[in-house]
């Protein structure tokens, strides 16, 4: 996964981009390494640590462009609910 390939797309557009967002599973997830989240409208992969019963822990794997984005590397957990796309 590159570090740089995150993506801003409009309010309007994320749900045509993402149409199965918040309907992942634990059981989508299984043959998976990075989910896809929204942190304050850039949308970031996550590289997958951990699955849990709630969602799942993993490290910001892009370069984010917003400050208020966690830095790459951070640990962050994100809820099934949260996960926008899965690779």
């Amino acid at each position: 996964m590159e570090k740089d390939n995150a993506i801003m797309p409009c309010g309007d557009c994320s749900e045509k981009k993402y149409p199965k967002k918040g309907k992942f599973t634990r059981e989508d997830l299984k043959d998976c390494s990075h989910v896809k989240k929204e942190f304050h409208g850039e949308h970031i992969w996550v590289r997958i640590t951990e699955v849990l019963d709630d969602g799942v822990k993993g490290t910001i794997d892009n370069d984010p462009v917003f400050e208020t984005t966690p830095d790459y590397g951070t640990e962050v957990f994100v809820k099934y609910s949260e996960i926008e796309d899965v690779y």
